[in-house]
C-alpha cells in the first residue's frame, strides 16, 4: 500500500456543542443548576453536578427552593466513515483527463454527516493514480489504464472508494475524414478482398515484448484502414492509410494496453475502406494480454553465424554473446543451458580446444568457457538446475556421431564421471531435467517411449528412483526434444522425426506422473484456426522448452516451427525456420486442450534460419540491483528502493505478509495470489 503524507486533522467541536447544549437544558428548568444526572440514551454518556439553591427572583421559584435536575442530552455519535464518491471513473484521452474531488465525511447515529480531513490517505498501488492531499483530488498518472483503491483513515475508521481509470489512445491521419472514420466505425460485412494472415485468433500476448505487426492480404493503394483494440481498462483505435498489408503499432501505445490488462480477453478488430467507398470487416479475434512479462532468456542457434545467441524478451536484437568473448570459429551448437542460467554446455564447437568436434562448457556469469575436449559425446545433455552435473544424450541411431562411450552422470566443472547413480552405464536419449529439479525425463532407446525418473538432488549428486513411462511412441510419430513444465508436472515434446530439417511434426504434452494422460497441443500446432498459406503451414512445429518459470499467469513454452509469418516470411518449409512463443494454462486437464495460438519471437533475425530454442533464467542480482519480479534476484525478493528512488531492487522483504506475483515462495500459502510454481508466485488468469 502506498502512504500519502498526512494533513492537519480538524479541531474537534463535539465539546463546545455539548457545553451549550448543556446550557440550553438547564436554562429550560427553574434554575441553572441541578441535580446530577446520567442519560440513559444511546449518546456519548454527559454527568452534571446538581448546582446550588437559587436566590429567588422574578423568574425563579424561591431561593429557598432546590435546584432542578439536569437535562438528558443525545450527542449523536460517529458510526463509520465514508468517502464520497464510492467509486470515481477517470478516463484519459490520449494522456489528458481531469482530476476528480473526493470528500470524506463522517457518518453518526442520527443518520447524519460531517465532513472532515482524514489523518491520513493510501492508494493501494502506484502507477495508475495519484492523490492530491491540498485539493482532495483524484488524478490519472495517464501512462496505465486499471483499478485502484484509495483509502482515508480517521480516528480508529477507514473508508475506501475504488479509483478506475481508461486509458482512451486514438490516432487518426490526416487523409481520413470524419465521413471516413464513421464507415469505418460502422463496418460489419466481411471485407470481400482482404485476408487475414497474423497475428492468431486466441493468442495470449506477455507484457515487455515489442508489438506484433499485423498483416493482411489484399491491400490496394488508396486503401484506409482502421485498427481497433478494446479491454477494460484500455482502447486503443487508430485510422490510417497503410503503405502495405501491415499495421505497426506505437511502441508505448503497445506497452499502455499491455501493462493496463487485467488478464481478460481483449477485443481487436480491423476495417478496410477501399478506394472507392467500399468497408468491410478484415478480422475480429479475441486476445489476452497476460498480467507479466516472460522472464529470463531464450539461447538459440542461428544458421548464418553458426554458433549460439542469445534474446530476452523486450530485446530489438539478439546478443552474440559467445562472439564477445571470443568463441567465433568453428560452430558451436547442440547446446543445453541450466535452468537457473549459470551454465551453457554445447555439444560441439571450437572453443578452446584445436578441433571443432569438441564438447566445451560455458559460464554465463563469469563469460569464460573451459573445453571439456569430450569429442561429441556432451551434445544435448541434460544439465541440473543448478548447473552442476550433466546427464549424457546418447543411444539414438539417428544421431550416430554421438558416442555411446559416455553414458551416465558427470560433474561439469571438471568433466570428470560421477560414479554411484542409477545411470551408471544407462543409455539414455534427449534428456531433460525438470526446472525444480525433481524429475528427469529421457528416451529409451529401445522402445522410444518417453520415461520419467524422480530425482533428488538434496545430497548435490541427483538420486534416480521410481522409473516410469510417460508416453509411447508410435509408428510415424517419434517422440523427441523432451522438456518439463516449471511445476514439474507436465511433459511438452514434439511427435515426429528427430532432425528438424525435414518431416512433420505436432507439440504434445503427458503427466509426468506416469497415467500416460496426453494431450495435443491443438491451438499451439495451428489445427484451430486457418492459416493464410492453408495447409502448406500444418504440422511443422518442433523441439519445445518450457520456460523454467511461470509469469502472468500462464506456462510459456519456445518452440522452432517452419510455418510462414504473416507476407513477411513466405518461403517454402525449407527455407522458413523461426522460433514460436506460446502460452499454456498451468492447470491442464485431460481432454481439455491448454494451450493458446502462439506468436512469433520479435527481435529474432527473420532472414536467417533460428532453431532449437531453450529457455533459462538470467543469472541472478544481488541486492540492490534492479528487478522486475523476485525470480530476477538471488534472495527470490524485488522490493521499492529502500533508497527512495522510486525504483526496484532486489532486497530483503522484510515483515512482507505474502509474496506478489513473481515473488519468491516456498508453498501456494505464502502467495497473496495464486500457486507457488517453482518458487515463485504465479495467479491464474480470470476465466
Amino acid at each position: 500500500m502506498r502512504l500519502l503524507p498526512s494533513s492537519s486533522t480538524r479541531s474537534s467541536r463535539w465539546l463546545a456543542t455539548l457545553l451549550a447544549l448543556a446550557c440550553g437544558a438547564a436554562f429550560a428548568t427553574s434554575a441553572c443548576g441541578g441535580d446530577g444526572a446520567e442519560s440513559s440514551g444511546g449518546g456519548r454518556t454527559l454527568n452534571a453536578d446538581g448546582g446550588t439553591a437559587g436566590s429567588g427572583g422574578s423568574s425563579g421559584s424561591g431561593g429557598t427552593d432546590q435546584g432542578g435536575t439536569g437535562g438528558i442530552i443525545n450527542v449523536p455519535q460517529a458510526v463509520g466513515l465514508e468517502i464520497e464518491p464510492a467509486t470515481v471513473q477517470i478516463d484519459v484521452l490520449n494522456g489528458v483527463a481531469s482530476p476528480v474531488g473526493v470528500t470524506a465525511r463522517v457518518r453518526k447515529d442520527d443518520d447524519s454527516t460531517e465532513d472532515v480531513v482524514p489523518t491520513g490517505w493510501s492508494l493501494s498501488r502506484g502507477g495508475i493514480a495519484d492523490f492530491d492531499q491540498a485539493t482532495s483530488e483524484v488524478s490519472a498518472v495517464g501512462d496505465l489504464g486499471g483499478e485502484v483503491t484509495l483509502t482515508a483513515a480517521y480516528g480508529d475508521m477507514t473508508a475506501t472508494s475504488q479509483i478506475k481509470v481508461r486509458l482512451i489512445l486514438t490516432d487518426t491521419a490526416p487523409e481520413v475524414t470524419p465521413g471516413d472514420v464513421s464507415a469505418l466505425d460502422g463496418a460489419t460485412n466481411p471485407d470481400p478482398t482482404a485476408s487475414w494472415l497474423y497475428p492468431y485468433d486466441s493468442t495470449v500476448f506477455p507484457q515487455g515484448l515489442l508489438p506484433p505487426r499485423l498483416m493482411w492480404n489484399g491491400y490496394a493503394a488508396g486503401d484506409k484502414m482502421r485498427v481497433s483494440v478494446r479491454s477494460t481498462y484500455a482502447d486503443y483505435t487508430r485510422y490510417f492509410v497503410p503503405g502495405e498489408g501491415a499495421h505497426d503499432f506505437d511502441t508505448a501505445a503497445w506497452t499502455q494496453l499491455t501493462e493496463s490488462s487485467d488478464g481478460t480477453p481483449v477485443q481487436i478488430s480491423v476495417s478496410r475502406m477501399d478506394s472507392t467507398g467500399n468497408v468491410g470487416k478484415v478480422m475480429d479475434q479475441n486476445w489476452r494480454f497476460a498480467t507479466g512479462s516472460l522472464r529470463g532468456s531464450v539461447y538459440y542457434w542461428a544458421n548464418s553465424p553458426g554458433r549460439v545467441l542469445r534474446i530476452s524478451p523486450g530485446a530489438g536484437a539478439p546478443e552474440d554473446f559467445l562472439a564477445q568473448a571470443g568463441v567465433t570459429d568453428g560452430c558451436t551448437t547442440c547446446h543445453t543451458v541450466s535452468a537457473n542460467g549459470n551454465t551453457l554446455v554445447l555439444g560441439n564447437g571450437k572453443a578452446q580446444s584445436a578441433t571443432d568436434s569438441d564438447s566445451s562448457v560455458f559460464d554465463l556469469q563469469a563469460s569464460t568457457v573451459t573445453a571439456t575436449a569430450r569429442g561429441r559425446g556432451w551434445a544435448m545433455s541434460a544439465l541440473t538446475p543448478n548447473g552442476q552435473y550433466a546427464v549424457m544424450n546418447s543411444g539414438l541411431p539417428e544421431w550416430r556421431w554421438i558416442g555411446n562411450d559416455l553414458p551416465g552422470v558427470y560433474d561439469v566443472a571438471t568433466g570428470a564421471q560421477a560414479t554411484g547413480t542409477a545411470l551408471d552405464g544407462r543409455v539414455v536419449g534427449l534428456p531433460a531435467f525438470a526446472p525444480d529439479g525433481s524429475s528427469l525425463l529421457f528416451i529409451e532407446p529401445g522402445s522410444r517411449d518417453l520415461h520419467a525418473m524422480d530425482v533428488d538432488l538434496s545430497a548435490g549428486l541427483p538420486a534416480f528412483s521410481n522409473e516410469r513411462k510417460v508416453a509411447l511412441a508410435s509408428a510415424g510419430a517419434t517422440i523427441a526434444y523432451p522438456s518439463v513444465s516449471p511445476n514439474g508436472k507436465w511433459a511438452v515434446f514434439h511427435r515426429g522425426p528427430y532432425d528438424t530439417r525435414s518431416g512433420n511434426a505436432d507439440l504434445s504434452i503427458a503427466a509426468v506422473d506416469g497415467s500416460q494422460v496426453e494431450i495435443a497441443l491443438d491451438r499451439l500446432n495451428g489445427v484451430t484456426y486457418p492459416f493464410g498459406a492453408g495447409d502448406r503451414d500444418r504440422h511443422l512445429n518442433y523441439e519445445p522448452t518450457f520456460a523454467p518459470v511461470a509469469s502472468g499467469g500462464y506456462f510459456w513454452v519456445v518452440f522452432t516451427s517452419r510455418r510462414t509469418l504473416g507476407n513477411r516470411l513466405t518461403g517454402g518449409a525449407d527455407a522458413v525456420k523461426q522460433l514460436w512463443v506460446a502460452a499454456i494454462d498451468m492447470n491442464p486437464q485431460a481432454g481439455q486442450d491448454p494451450s493458446h495460438s502462439p506468436f512469433w519471437v520479435p527481435g529474432q533475425d527473420p532472414a536467417q534460419p533460428n532453431m532449437r530454442g531453450f529457455w533459462a533464467l538470467d543469472p541472478c542480482r544481488q541486492d540492490g540491483e534492479s528487478c522486475s519480479v523476485g525470480s530476477d534476484c538471488c534472495t527470490g525478493s524485488c522490493i521499492d528502493d529502500p533508497n527512495g528512488s522510486g525504483s526496484l531492487v532486489c532486497g530483503n522483504p522484510g515483515n512482507q505478509s505474502c509474496a506478489p506475483e513473481g515473488g519468491h515462495c516456498d508453498v501456494s500459502a505464502d502467495c497473496c495470489q495464486g500457486e507457488c510454481v517453482n518458487s515463485f508466485c504465479s495467479q491464474a488468469p480470470p476465466k
